[in-house]
C-alpha cells in the first residue's frame, strides 16, 4: 500500500517537472531581461557624455596649468633694520612696540652731552674766524694807506740824502780852505752814505708792500670762517645722530634696546626693527622648473601654510630676473645649500584683511602653458 503511493507521488512530481513552459512566458521573460540590461548600462552611458562633453570643452579653451610655490608677506622694500649713526648709552626709548610713527619720530635718545660740548667748541672756533675774517677785509685799505706811507717815507729819504749832498760839498769846500779838518770830511762822506743805504731801504719796502695782495688774506680768512662753520655743521649733525629717527611712516616691529645699555660702533644687532608704511607683498620663491610659466598679471590664490582658515587672492606683479638663494627674514643654516630660486612678488587685492609680516603663505598661481 505504502509502497504504491510512493510510486504515484513520484511520477506525479515528474511530471510536474517536465511540463514545457508556455510560448508567452518566455517572451514575458525575455523582454525582463532585456529591461533589465538597459538599465544597467545606463550608468556607464551618462559618465561617457559627460567625457565628451568636457573634452569638447577642454577643446574648446586654452590649456590651463597651476604652479604652488610658498613664500611670506612683505613690503615693497623689505623690512628696515634700524642702528644709531654715533656710538653711546642709551638714554630713553621714546616708542613701544607695534606703535604707528610719523616721518622724523624720535624713537631712542643716546646721551649726547659730549656732542654739546663739541658743538661749543665748534662756535667758538667760528666767533674767532669771523672777527678775523672782519679784520681781513679791511686789510685792503690798510695795504693803500701803507703804500702812500711808504712812498712818503722815501720821498723824506731823498730829501735828506739831497741835503746830505749839500752838507758834504759845502765841507768838502771848508776843508780846501783849510777850514775844516779830514777828519771832519770823513764823518761827513760817512753820514752821507748813511742817507743812501737809508734811502735804498724804504724803496726795499716799497717793492715788499707792492708783493703782497690784501684779496688772498681776505680769501684765507674767508675760507677759514667756511671751514669753521663746516665744523659747526658737523658737531649740529652729531647731536642730532644721538637720536634714532623714523626714517619714514611705519610702524615698530621691535625694539631690541633699553635704557641704560652702551651701544658701540659696530652693533650686533639693530636697535629697532622698523616696518615701511606701504602695501603688503607676497614674496614666494619659484623652482627653476616652474619659473617659465609665470607672468605679470597672472592670478594667484593665497592660504596659510600651515592649514589656517582663510584664502586671499592677488595678481603677480613682478617676476624677478636674478636666480638666487631664497631670501629670508632671518639667517636659515638650513638652507644654505638649496638650489637657487626665482623669486615673484604677488600683490594682493584690495580690500582683504591684512596679513601679518613674515607670515609663510601657499600661492597656488594659474599659470598659462607654454
Amino acid at each position: 500500500m505504502n509502497r504504491s503511493w510512493q510510486n504515484f507521488r513520484f511520477d506525479k512530481e515528474l511530471s510536474i517537472r517536465i511540463r514545457p513552459y508556455s510560448p508567452r512566458l518566455l517572451s514575458l521573460l525575455g523582454l525582463a531581461a532585456l529591461i533589465i540590461c538597459a538599465l544597467g548600462a545606463l550608468p556607464a552611458l551618462v559618465p561617457s557624455l559627460r567625457s565628451e562633453n568636457l573634452d569638447r570643452e577642454r577643446a574648446d579653451s586654452p590649456p590651463r596649468q597651476s604652479v604652488v610655490c610658498f613664500g611670506y608677506s612683505d613690503v615693497g622694500h623689505g623690512v628696515t633694520p634700524l642702528y644709531p649713526l654715533a656710538p653711546g648709552r642709551v638714554v630713553k626709548v621714546e616708542v613701544r612696540e607695534s606703535q604707528s610713527v610719523e616721518a622724523g619720530a624720535v624713537l631712542v635718545r643716546l646721551d649726547d652731552r659730549l656732542a654739546c660740548l663739541r658743538l661749543q667748541e665748534a662756535e667758538a672756533d667760528l666767533e674767532a674766524s669771523q672777527a678775523q675774517l672782519l679784520q681781513a677785509e679791511k686789510s685792503p685799505r690798510q695795504h693803500d694807506f701803507q703804500l702812500i706811507q711808504q712812498r712818503a717815507a722815501i720821498q723824506a729819504a731823498k730829501a735828506r740824502l739831497a741835503a746830505g749832498r749839500i752838507a758834504l760839498d759845502h765841507k768838502q769846500d771848508l776843508h780846501k780852505a783849510k777850514y775844516l779838518t779830514a777828519t771832519e770830511l770823513e764823518a761827513a762822506k760817512a753820514l752821507m752814505q748813511e742817507l743812501e743805504a737809508a734811502e735804498s731801504a724804504e724803496i726795499a719796502k716799497l717793492d715788499e708792500l707792492q708783493l703782497v695782495d690784501p684779496a688772498s688774506n681776505v680769501r684765507r680768512a674767508r675760507a677759514d670762517v667756511n671751514a669753521k662753520q663746516a665744523r659747526l655743521a658737523q658737531a649740529r649733525q652729531g647731536i642730532e645722530e644721538c637720536n634714532l629717527l623714523a626714517p619714514c611712516a611705519g610702524a615698530i616691529l621691535r625694539i631690541q634696546v633699553s635704557p641704560g645699555e652702551v651701544l658701540g660702533s659696530q652693533p650686533q644687532r639693530p636697535a629697532v626693527v622698523f616696518l615701511p608704511e606701504g602695501p603688503r607683498w607676497i614674496r614666494v620663491d619659484v623652482n627653476q622648473e616652474f619659473a617659465g610659466l609665470l607672468a605679470p598679471g597672472q592670478t594667484a590664490v593665497i592660504e596659510d601654510a600651515s592649514g589656517a582658515p582663510g584664502t586671499w587672492r592677488g595678481k603677480v606683479e613682478r617676476v624677478s630676473d636674478w636666480y638666487a638663494p631664497r631670501r629670508s627674514l632671518t639667517p636659515d643654516l638650513f638652507h644654505t645649500n638649496e638650489p637657487l630660486t626665482l623669486e615673484c612678488l604677488v600683490q594682493l587685492d584690495p580690500n582683504q584683511p591684512s596679513l601679518a609680516i613674515g607670515r609663510r603663505m601657499r600661492v597656488t598661481i594659474d599659470a598659462a602653458l607654454p
